[in-house]
């Protein structure tokens, strides 16, 4: 596990406190515009940026995030830019967690090798492959723990018992725990369900868990402390940074304000 995600999930842990992770999609609607999304993002409580690489087929999301993906693309985003965008990043933050979020094909296209050691140059502490199974991640995961870069697998509603043992012990770092069958942002999450898979994972695991997937609201936030990590809440972000653009960056750092709010009172 990088430093800084280490030392941010034992800040959390001391505090007996979940923390709020915020998803982007790099260039969306510019890399401009990210970068200042980023910094309001964190400036009003973020504890984790989760950074959407654009890809021309994210079959994993709601038409919220595919949007931007379109979005990132179409204004010339791509996977070497996003590494710079975190790049950027870096040099106005040292300590926030910056994990990338994604699909195989552009991370192949560029080569294991490759990315994992311009990830690491850039700043990224860890990065989740959407369609990247477990039978297939050995040589991925060997990659990234070279450049120190954590590889986190996701948990499906649909993750039966014994793979989900096989899953957590594939790592140590971090695990994401997917809160809803579909897509993200189409529908609400299921928070009943994610206290329950949480208590399991834990019953045989310490890994910290972070949970996405359909959590938009106060409520979805407050009824997973105690269970999580991290609470991941994407859609809302991008669609309300593609509704005003630079212009919703006061909007965003309230949206975010309220959502960590609510993780400390709880």
């Amino acid at each position: 596990m990088t430093n800084r995600l280490e030392e941010r999930i034992h800040i959390l842990r001391g505090e007996r406190r979940a923390g709020l992770a915020a998803y982007l999609v790099a260039g969306a609607p510019d890399m401009d515009a990210t970068l200042q999304a980023m910094e309001t993002l964190v400036a009003s409580g973020v504890s984790l940026l989760e950074i959407g690489m654009p890809f021309s087929d994210p079959v994993a999301d709601g038409p919220v995030i595919a949007a931007a993906h379109a979005v990132a693309l179409r204004g010339g985003a791509s996977l070497r830019g996003t590494l710079e965008l975190v790049d950027r990043f870096r040099a106005l933050d040292r300590a926030t967690p910056v994990v990338l979020m994604g699909y195989v094909n552009p991370v192949l296209s560029m080569g294991l090798d490759a990315f994992f050691t311009e990830a690491a140059q850039a700043g990224v502490d860890a990065a989740i492959l959407v369609d990247l199974p477990l039978e297939h991640s050995d040589a991925w995961r060997l990659a990234a723990r070279a450049q120190g870069v954590a590889l986190v697998p996701l948990l499906a509603p649909t993750t039966t018992p014994d793979r989900e043992r096989r899953i957590l012990s594939s790592t140590g770092d971090l695990v994401y725990l997917v809160a809803r069958t579909g897509v993200t942002g189409a529908a609400e999450a299921d928070v009943d369900a994610v206290r329950e898979r949480s208590a399991r994972v834990r019953a045989y695991s310490d890994v910290p868990i972070a949970a996405g997937f359909g959590i938009r609201s106060a409520d979805h936030a407050r009824a997973l402390v105690g269970s999580v990590d991290f609470v991941v809440v994407g859609s809302l972000f991008v669609e309300t940074l593609a509704r005003g653009g630079k212009g919703a960056l006061p909007e965003l750092g309230r949206i975010a304000r309220e959502l960590r709010a609510v993780l400390e009172e709880a």
